[in-house]
């Protein structure tokens, strides 16, 4: 029982006064590893901004297409609109139902531009 009794007793050893000196080697290979972790972590933050730069400049190019095709429908309806409200037949029939008709000879006056050397800016007119 006695031998029991002397492992169960545990002695109170002090170390304080032992004093750990800093390892350089190891801190250098952790500022080292640190360093190489913070590369790729950029290098892959770098590469996944211009891939989802290259993803957005692909979806705002598509659809600037897009705008561009409708675009160029709607320019094709207001010229084909244009062209319907600018043909003479349809104008001369809507001007006969405002009860319009052509002038004739008597009721037209031409005025003509005269010019004269001796002033630039004036403009005189005649009625034939």
């Amino acid at each position: 029982m006695s031998i029991e009794l002397e492992y169960a007793v545990k002695k109170d050893i002090r170390n304080n006064s032992v004093i750990r000196q800093a390892d350089a080697r190891q801190r250098a290979e952790l500022r080292r590893m640190v360093a190489m972790a913070g590369f790729v972590v950029a290098m892959l933050l770098f590469s996944a901004w211009q891939h989802f730069g290259r993803l957005e400049a692909t979806r705002r190019v598509e659809q600037l297409r897009a705008d561009h095709a409708r675009e160029l429908a709607v320019n094709r309806q207001l010229r084909l609109n244009l062209e319907r409200l600018r043909a003479p037949e349809p104008l001369a029939a809507q001007a006969a139902r405002l009860g319009l008709r052509p002038p004739t000879l008597r009721e037209t006056l031409v005025i003509e531009r005269l010019h004269q050397p001796t002033d630039v800016g004036a403009v005189v007119a005649s009625a034939r």
